[in-house]
């Protein structure tokens, strides 16, 4: 959604720039702790209960993570709960992972398939969109049963749709548009 984009962009800036100061690895462990701790059923429950305090609720998670969070990720905790904005954190914990993919030169590309392609195909392919890209590629594999054949390649916004499906896709507009004309 983009209005929760849009509200935990701020606090992803600002945990960013508190994790340069230290381990930008560390505070993603911690983000996604604290995010596993919260989408647990049992806690989201505990959390939607009416009577508890914003200061219970962060106490609770805090409780849960134990001793693997930090003093500044308790108090982000404390302020996501005062502001009444804990179910935010997913989305903070995925904008963080861009800014860190951002400062660190890498990006994570997509890749789908219809079938499991080998490393001996799938590290030319890395090579090349490393070089295009210029940055480090953590590629990910999907397997799509429904694609024919061919690929589809996303990296953040973009897409190239090498698949049989979007190769007849675009055979059928320009057949029907140059039948039109």
């Amino acid at each position: 959604m983009a209005a929760l984009s849009t509200l935990a962009r701020p606090y992803a800036r600002a945990v960013f720039a508190c994790a340069r100061k230290g381990d930008l690895a560390d505070w993603s462990r911690q983000l996604a702790l604290m995010v596993a701790v919260i989408e647990h059923p049992k806690l989201v429950c505990l959390l939607s209960i009416p009577g508890l305090t914003p200061a219970q609720q962060a106490d609770s998670v805090i409780t849960v993570c134990g001793d693997q969070l930090s003093a500044p990720a308790q108090r982000l905790l404390t302020l996501l709960a005062e502001n009444k904005r804990l179910r935010l954190l997913p989305t903070i914990a995925a904008a963080y992972e861009q800014h860190r993919a951002q400062r660190e030169q890498r990006v994570t590309v997509r890749l789908t398939t219809a079938f499991t392609l080998d490393a001996t195909v799938q590290q030319p392919l890395v090579d090349a969109l490393s070089k295009n890209l210029q940055c480090d590629v953590l590629l990910e594999t999907h397997i799509d049963p429904h694609l024919l054949g061919g690929v589809l390649i996303q990296a953040g916004n973009s897409l190239i749709d090498c698949s049989v499906r979007g190769r007849l896709a675009k055979l059928s507009t320009a057949l029907v548009s140059t039948h039109t004309d």
